[in-house]
């Protein structure tokens, strides 16, 4: 439930704008936000734009968990014990819902990170530590990219349509249709 997807399916660029007025936004709002965005990016500003792709990796992460097994004879993680052999899960969806860390969590808000970058340990949409995914630097390049040329080049609309049906990539989560689910593209003249 992310007002923003970005995606590639087939080899075409996808890209939606969701806001969902059961959340308590209006459609209104969200092209307030749609439309500081645009400012911004007319501006040759990119601190919202930041943001908002920081925002959109947290509240729909590339990856839903990473695991690891033990390799030691065990490892202490507070009061439990795990032994050899036996693995360790962590769920990145459940981590970037974590409230102590993002308050209102369910709620995508851009504002959460313009006062501040993530968190190393709250925010780990690529993993994190020595198994950190190596192309995250690219892929944050190559979203602030495609988001600031989406927004110069096109109008984005908000809808209610539904999310798109989501399919288990093995690696990644990606869409079960190449199509581009609830958007709506005008070319701007």
């Amino acid at each position: 439930m992310q007002p923003w997807r970005i995606y590639r399916s087939e080899g075409k660029l996808s890209v939606s704008l969701t806001i969902r007025r059961r959340s308590g936004r209006s459609a209104s709002a969200a092209s307030v936000s749609l439309n500081r965005l645009v400012e911004e990016i007319d501006g040759g500003g990119s601190e919202l734009l930041q943001a908002t792709v920081f925002e959109v990796l947290r509240t729909r992460p590339i990856i839903d968990a990473v695991s690891r097994q033990v390799t030691a004879p065990s490892i202490q993680l507070e009061p439990w014990v795990i032994p050899r052999h036996h693995t360790v899960t962590v769920n990145i969806g459940l981590v970037h819902r974590y409230e102590y860390a993002f308050p209102d969590a369910d709620r995508f808000d851009v504002d959460r990170f313009l006062r501040a970058g993530p968190e190393t340990y709250s925010w780990v949409p690529f993993g994190g530590g020595s198994r950190r995914c190596p192309g995250a630097a690219f892929a944050n390049l190559e979203m602030l990219v495609v988001l600031r040329t989406m927004l110069r080049e096109y109008r984005l609309a908000p809808t209610d349509a539904p999310d798109e049906r989501v399919h288990d990539g093995r690696v990644k989560v990606v869409p079960q249709d190449a199509d581009p689910g609830p958007v709506e593209l005008c070319r701007l003249v």
